[in-house]
């Protein structure tokens, strides 16, 4: 299950979600010159409860969406895992409020839905390098805090693509970290948003009889 696997997943002596950008509590005042500013929402115990009123638990997902968008861009934070009870985004000790694991992943499944995957989206097992295709059930969630448009030009700047055509697995491939991706239909989606404004021209290209999606950056 995710707890026996989240003891057990480790790359270079540190975890997975720690490896991946995860901030654990020592990285907290250290990843940003600016201490992050909590919304006034966070100082009330009720939030940290799942309301049952579907009224009021609809405003509820709204405002714990807002707060991890806003709290891993400000940490530049990629990874959350569930288990880390230390993480003071969903722990505020002030007035000893916590958010249990079920209601993390309540908030973290309404950020997928809510933006249909573009703002973050569950890493699967084979991403977190666990064994079995059930052996991690929603332990590792992926935000996608930076918009994908802009890490597709980033990376293709980066990388001397500018003038040269590229694979459109090459490209997914290596918007990747540690093992996970964004996932081809993400990038499909952002290449499309990008030619519509005429940033990059995307098409198919041929290679000992196979075909392939390239990518050219105009």
């Amino acid at each position: 299950g995710c707890f026996k696997v989240l003891r057990t997943v480790f790359r270079s002596g540190r975890s997975f979600a720690s490896n991946l950008g995860g901030v654990d509590d020592e990285m907290d005042t250290t990843s940003s010159s600016r201490p992050y500013v909590f919304p006034a929402f966070y100082r009330y115990p009720p939030y940290f409860t799942v309301q049952p009123v579907a009224e009021t638990f609809q405003k509820q997902r709204e405002l714990w969406s807002s707060l991890i968008l806003s709290y891993c861009t400000h940490h530049k934070m990629h990874v959350i895992d569930v288990f880390d009870d230390g993480l003071e985004l969903f722990r505020n000790r002030e007035i000893e409020r916590h958010l249990v694991v079920t209601e993390k992943r309540v908030f973290l499944d309404a950020l997928e839905q809510d933006h249909n995957g573009r703002k973050g989206r569950w890493l699967t097992a084979r991403e977190t390098g666990a064994k079995g295709s059930d052996a991690v059930q929603k332990c590792f969630f992926l935000v996608l805090w930076r918009p994908l448009e802009e890490s597709v030009l980033a990376w293709m700047d980066g990388n001397n693509e500018c003038e040269d055509v590229m694979l459109l697995e090459s490209l997914v491939e290596g918007l990747g970290m540690d093992g996970w991706t964004w996932g081809e239909g993400l990038v499909r989606g952002a290449l499309e948003a990008l030619e519509r404004e005429r940033r990059v021209k995307v098409f198919t290209h041929r290679n000992g009889g196979r075909k392939f999606l390239a990518v050219k950056k105009l």
